[in-house]
C-alpha cells in the first residue's frame, strides 16, 4: 500500500523520474489485450508494490489484492489520472487518445482516400486473413469509403485491388459482397480495356466459384441498362444512343448473357430486376428509351422469360399513358403543326414566299408524352422484327418460328387482358395491339372471339363488358384490313344477340326509362352495331344485295322495342346511325330519334325547378360511358405504323356533300366521334313540333339556360 508521503512524492517527481518508474502507463495496461510490452511494465509495477506490502513476486494487481492492502478502487483511478498528467508532461501521447478517435471518421483523416488505398492493397492478403471480426469489419468500412470516390482511384490503383482479388478469390466470402458490389458499382466500364477485362474475368471466376453471388452482378449490370448520364454536359438527344452509351451497354449485355448462359435458372431472377429496376415515370425521356431499349435486347438471350419482359414494357407504357389526358395531347399535336410557318421576304421588289421549318422542341409541355412517344415506337420496331415474314427461310425455320409467334401471341392476348383491357381511357399503347392484327390475321380472328366471349360471360362485370364492346367496335370499324365480309358476319352475330336480349326483356321496361346500370351490356352491343353499321356504310352501301342483308339485322325492331336502345347511346352515334338508316331505308329511326330528343326536354310549368334538377341528373346518368380506343393516334412517332391500315371516316350521304359545297357553311372535317355531322338538329327544327306549342330548337335553349340557372 502506498503511504500519503510517497504519493506526494509521485506528485512533485519530475517527468523524468515518473517516467522511469512508470512509463506509458495509462488505463489500458488494467483492461484486457493490452501490449505485451505493456503487460511487462504493469507486471513490474504491482511487483514493486507487492514488496512494499510484503508480497514478493506477486501476480499482476487484482481486485483482492486491492481490498487486502487498504487501497481502493477510486484511488487506483486517482493514480492513473497522476500518471497521465505526468506523461502529458513529458510530451507523451497516452494510447487511450488514439483509440478514442472514432474509426467511422474517416473524412477527418489527413490521408487521402487514394493514398490509404494503395496501403490497403498492399496488406490485402493480411486484411482476408484477420481473425478478429471487428478488426475485419472497420478495415471494410475503410476500403468501401475508399472506393466511393471513384474520381481519385486511377487506373493502376484499380487493376491492383482487380489483381489482389482474384489472387485470394477463394477467401472472398459472402460478409465481402459489399466490398464487390462497391467495385461493380463505379464507373469501371467507362476505364481502360484492360480493366473491363480484369472486373469480366473476375467475375466470371467468382460465380463460378460461388454461383450464388450471381444475383449481386445481374442486379448491378441492369442496373446501369438507365445511363443515359454518361455524357455530363447533359446534351444527350432523346431517341439517340451515343457511341459511348453503346460501347457501355455492349459489355454490359456481354457479361449477362454469359451469366444466364452459365445459370439458365436465373433467368427469372433477372426478369423480376428489371421488372424492380424500371424508372419512374417522371424520369427523363432519355433514361427511359436507354432502359426499355435495353430490356429488349436482352429478350434475345433471355428466351425463357422473354414474354414476361415485353410484359413489363407493356405495363409500364400504359401507367404512363393514362397519365396523359387526350386534351394535352391534341395541345401537343397543335403546338407542333404550328412550327411551320411560313414567312415574306422582299428580294429585288418582288415577294417571295418560303417555309421554314422548326425542329421539334425536345421538352413539350407534358414530358411523358415523349417518354411514351419514344418507347412505344421502340415496341413497334420489335412486333415488327417478330411477326413480319420471312420469305427466306426454310420450311423447318419457317415452323419454328411460327411456333414461337403462336407462343407469343398467346401469351401477348393474356397481356391484354390483365393490362389493356382493364384500363380505361387508354389513348396510345392499344395500337401495339391494333398493329399487330394487321401482321397476324389468325391473331385477328382469336381477338375478337375473345372479346365476344367476355362480352357475353354473365360472371363478369358489367364494366368490363362494356369496355370489351368498346374495343370491338373500335377494331371493326377503324381496321382497313378487315374485309366487308367479316365485318357483316360480325353484325349478323351482334344483331342476333341483341334482338334476341330485346325479347326477353321487352315488357321489363318502357322507352321513356333507360336503365344502363341493368342493361348496360345490351347497351353496348347496340352502340357497337350502330357505330360500325355508320363507319362502314359506305362499303356496306357499294356491296352486293345490301339492302337484303340490311333486312336481315332486324335492325328497325331493335330500334324500336322497350329497351330503346338509341337514348343510352352516344348522341353522335345516334345521329350517325339514323342518316346511314335511311340510306338503307330503315324505317321509324328518324323518329325514334326525334322522339328521344323531345323526351329529354322537362316541361317548366308542369313541374318545379327541382323535379327538373334532378330529372337532368338522371338523363346523365342514364347515358353509356363509353370510351373510343382506336381514335387516331396523334404520337407524331407511332403514326406511321397506323397510318396505312387505318380507317378515316368518310360520310356517304348526299346530302352531307351538298352542305361542304356551300360556302357558308363550315363542316368540321375532324376524324373523331366526337365531331359535328350537321346539322340533323338544324335541318329538322322547322319540322318538329313538340306538343305543338314549342318548336325543338327553342325547347333546347330552354333546356340549356335551365342548366345554367340551377348550376
Amino acid at each position: 500500500m502506498l503511504s500519503k508521503k510517497k504519493q506526494t512524492n509521485l506528485k512533485l517527481s519530475n517527468g523524468v523520474e515518473a517516467s522511469q518508474r512508470f512509463p506509458a502507463i495509462s488505463l489500458t495496461s488494467y483492461s484486457p489485450g493490452v501490449s505485451s510490452n505493456g503487460q511487462f511494465l504493469q507486471g513490474q509495477f504491482l511487483q514493486g508494490q507487492g514488496s512494499k506490502s510484503g508480497k514478493k513476486g506477486s501476480a499482476p494487481l487484482s481486485k483482492s489484492f486491492l481490498n487486502d492492502s487498504g487501497t481502493t478502487a477510486s484511488n487506483a483511478v486517482k493514480l492513473e489520472e497522476e500518471i497521465t498528467k505526468v506523461n502529458g508532461k513529458t510530451g507523451r501521447r497516452s494510447s487511450s487518445s488514439t483509440e478514442q478517435k472514432p474509426e467511422t471518421d474517416f473524412g477527418s483523416s489527413a490521408i487521402p482516400p487514394a493514398r490509404l488505398l494503395d496501403g490497403m492493397i498492399t496488406n490485402f492478403d493480411k486484411f482476408l486473413l484477420v481473425e478478429s471480426e471487428a478488426q475485419k469489419e472497420r478495415d471494410l468500412k475503410k476500403l468501401l469509403h475508399c472506393l466511393s470516390n471513384w474520381d481519385s482511384i486511377n487506373d493502376q490503383t484499380l487493376s491492383r485491388l482487380l489483381k489482389e482479388l482474384k489472387y485470394n478469390i477463394e477467401s472472398i466470402d459472402e460478409k465481402l459482397n459489399p466490398l464487390i458490389q462497391q467495385i461493380l458499382i463505379g464507373n469501371w466500364h467507362l476505364r481502360s480495356e484492360k480493366i473491363v477485362t480484369q472486373m469480366e474475368t473476375l467475375v466470371s471466376e467468382l460465380i463460378l466459384l460461388r454461383p450464388g453471388f450471381a444475383v449481386v452482378p445481374i442486379h448491378c449490370f441492369i442496373a446501369k441498362f438507365s445511363l443515359g448520364q454518361t455524357n455530363s454536359t447533359g446534351e444527350n438527344q432523346a431517341g439517340v444512343i451515343c457511341n459511348t452509351e453503346e460501347q457501355v451497354f455492349n459489355i454490359l449485355h456481354r457479361n449477362l448473357e454469359r451469366i444466364f448462359l452459365s445459370f439458365p435458372m436465373k433467368q427469372e431472377h433477372g426478369m423480376k430486376t428489371m421488372r424492380a429496376l424500371y424508372p419512374y415515370m417522371g424520369k427523363a425521356a432519355h433514361i427511359h428509351y436507354c432502359y426499355v431499349t435495353n430490356v429488349l435486347k436482352s429478350m434475345e438471350y433471355l428466351p425463357d422469360v422473354k414474354h414476361q419482359l415485353l410484359h413489363v414494357i407493356i405495363h409500364k407504357l400504359a401507367r404512363i399513358d393514362v397519365n396523359i389526358s387526350k386534351q394535352q395531347l391534341e395541345d401537343f399535336c397543335e403546338n407542333q403543326s404550328n412550327r411551320s410557318f411560313r414567312i415574306k421576304k422582299e428580294t429585288g421588289g418582288h415577294e417571295e414566299m418560303f417555309s421554314m421549318e422548326i425542329e421539334d422542341d425536345p421538352s413539350p409541355e407534358n414530358p411523358l408524352i415523349e417518354t411514351l412517344d419514344l418507347c412505344l415506337n421502340l415496341t413497334f420496331e420489335v412486333l415488327h422484327k417478330t411477326f413480319k415474314p420471312h420469305p427466306e427461310d426454310n420450311s423447318e425455320e419457317e415452323e419454328e418460328r411460327e411456333t414461337k409467334r403462336k407462343s407469343l401471341l398467346n401469351y401477348l392476348l393474356q397481356t391484354f387482358q390483365e393490362e389493356i383491357l382493364p384500363t380505361f381511357e387508354a389513348n396510345n399503347v392499344q395500337f401495339l395491339y391494333f398493329y399487330l392484327l394487321s401482321l397476324q390475321p389468325s391473331f385477328l380472328t382469336s381477338l375478337l372471339e375473345f372479346l365476344w366471349k367476355n362480352a357475353t360471360k354473365l360472371n363478369t362485370s358489367g364494366v368490363i363488358r362494356i369496355q370489351t364492346m368498346s374495343y370491338l367496335s373500335g377494331i371493326l370499324a377503324r381496321a382497313k384490313f378487315i374485309s366487308i365480309k367479316t365485318v357483316k358476319r360480325w353484325l349478323t352475330k351482334l344483331s342476333d344477340w341483341a334482338n334476341s336480349y330485346a325479347s326477353q326483356k321487352n315488357k321489363s321496361s318502357h322507352w321513356s326509362s333507360v336503365n344502363v346500370e341493368t342493361h348496360g351490356p345490351f347497351y353496348a352491343v347496340c352502340q357497337t352495331i350502330f357505330y360500325v353499321f355508320a363507319f362502314r356504310n359506305k362499303e356496306l352501301i357499294t356491296s352486293r344485295k345490301s339492302s337484303a342483308f340490311t333486312r336481315t339485322l332486324n335492325l328497325g325492331r331493335l330500334v324500336t322495342s322497350e329497351l330503346n336502345p338509341l337514348k343510352a347511346c352516344e348522341e353522335q352515334i345516334a345521329i350517325f346511325f339514323v342518316d346511314a338508316a335511311h340510306q338503307h331505308q330503315i324505317s321509324y329511326c328518324r323518329t325514334v330519334l326525334e322522339r328521344n330528343q323531345g323526351a329529354t326536354i322537362p316541361t317548366i310549368c308542369r313541374e318545379s325547378l327541382s323535379h327538373i334538377s334532378s330529372e337532368i341528373e338522371r338523363l346523365a346518368f342514364n347515358r353509356l360511358e363509353y370510351f373510343f380506343p382506336f381514335d387516331p393516334i396523334l404520337l407524331p412517332r407511332c403514326k406511321k405504323w397506323i397510318e396505312g391500315i387505318y380507317n378515316t371516316y368518310e360520310p356517304y350521304f348526299e346530302e352531307l356533300k351538298i352542305e361542304k359545297e356551300e360556302p357558308n357553311r363550315s363542316v368540321d372535317t375532324e376524324d373523331s366521334i366526337e365531331m359535328e355531322l350537321g346539322s340533323y338538329n338544324e335541318r329538322q327544327t322547322s319540322e318538329f313540333y313538340c306538343n305543338g306549342v314549342i318548336p325543338f330548337k327553342c325547347k333546347l335553349e330552354v333546356k340549356n339556360e335551365l342548366e345554367n340557372f340551377i348550376d
